[in-house]
């Protein structure tokens, strides 16, 4: 589309939310429908058409991707579209519902944040727990492999004393599992939802009895567990948890960050860098210099980091961008939260599993200080 005009620029959709997004906004929308049917709030057959239909419209949207990232700020769009695509499958199926029937007890105010929240929570304990998990674990074991073998401790990039490699490569295990036992604290609470606030936060509208009927469906039918917010404003208006969670996962991106480009160091040379390090030569790294070998893992590692880092940094600061009663960049903070999660989970996995276990020592053993010098500051 050509962007001679500002106008048009604006309307092409480019990006648009994440899958887990809407899959679970459709599991959303299936236990609102079997907490609306015992409150009596829809007739049986409606209420279980909508579950059955929004349960079935997860296996995917190949012909249709939602609406663009760029909407309203509370997400207005995505949650109407979701009640018309349910609300046409349940028609097909041959038991009218409307719209309105698939959003029964729901304003777009506090839906959103509370599928933003599950679809983190979901797509943290998928993938980047466990990515995190191995990376701790394969440290572990290459520091076991280290043995006794001595190399050079350095501040300021200058030589300071002998040091074992095992407890380097320790080291950034012991950073890599404290990053994420803070991150992890704070997924935790993503899992306390604001559904039941309505359109201001403080419930005015809504069945009383709604939130709590809603948790006991999602929790009896999806595995991650959700419980209410007793002040659903703070995720409406202050995006309090996920704006800790964006945090907590910069924090995470740069402590892995500052491992990889160690690793980058430790593997310079072989012959004129301080070629500490080996690893899983190849013999096709550079277009150039044939032979030449490179820890390309490492810097593709080190590149996600800063996407996830920045992707973090964004969501504090959106944190501060909310007006009053609700919060006005939820689609955004969608889109850049869940993107870092899995960025940085596929590419923490890959070197992990891939890198890692080929790190071993370069300097022959016995090598130590015959001089030792005080630490240098």
């Amino acid at each position: 589309m050509p962007h001679s005009d500002g106008e048009m620029a604006a309307r092409e959709p480019g990006k648009f939310l994440p899958r887990i997004f809407l899959d679970t906004l459709m599991a959303h929308k299936a236990a609102a429908a079997q907490a609306n049917r015992a409150l009596g709030a829809l007739p049986d057959d409606v209420a279980h058409a909508i579950a059955q239909q929004a349960q079935a419209l997860r296996t995917g949207f190949p012909d249709d991707p939602g609406p663009s990232l760029w909407q309203s700020g509370c997400g207005l769009e995505t949650n109407r579209w979701a009640n018309a695509r349910i609300a046409l499958a349940c028609l097909r199926a041959g038991v009218p519902a409307t719209p309105e029937q698939v959003n029964r007890n729901q304003s777009t105010n506090d839906t959103f944040p509370t599928v933003l929240q599950l679809s983190l929570l979901r797509a943290y304990l998928a993938q980047l727990h466990p990515a995190c998990d191995l990376l701790r674990a394969r440290l572990r074991d290459s520091a076991a492999r280290m043995g006794e073998r001595l190399v050079m401790g350095r501040t300021f990039l200058r030589d300071a004393k002998w040091m074992p490699l095992s407890q380097i490569v320790g080291g950034w295990a012991d950073l890599v599992q404290a990053h994420h036992e803070w991150l992890a604290l704070a997924a935790s609470a993503l899992g306390t939802i604001p559904l039941g606030g309505y359109s201001l936060g403080n419930g005015d509208g809504v069945d009383p009895g709604f939130a709590a009927a809603y948790a006991v469906r999602w929790n009896a039918s999806e595995d991650v567990p959700c419980r209410l917010s007793a002040a659903p404003s703070s995720e409406m208006a202050g995006i309090r948890c996920v704006a800790a969670f964006g945090g907590a996962l910069g924090a995470l991106a740069g402590g892995i960050e500052k491992m990889a480009g160690d690793v980058l160091l430790l593997c310079s040379g072989p012959e004129h860098g301080f070629a500490d390090l080996g690893f899983q030569e190849s013999a096709a790294d550079s277009t150039t210099l044939l032979g030449k070998s490179n820890p390309k893992q490492a810097t593709t590692l080190l590149m996600a980091c800063a996407y996830a880092r920045t992707q973090g940094g964004l969501a504090v600061d959106l944190a501060a961008r909310g007006q009053l009663a609700v919060f006005t960049g939820f689609p955004l903070l969608a889109h850049v939260l869940l993107d870092a999660v899995h960025v940085l989970a596929q590419q923490t996995h890959v070197f992990a599993a891939e890198f890692v276990p080929s790190l071993h020592p370069l300097k022959p053993a016995g090598v130590s200080d015959p001089t030792p010098q005080e630490p240098v500051a």
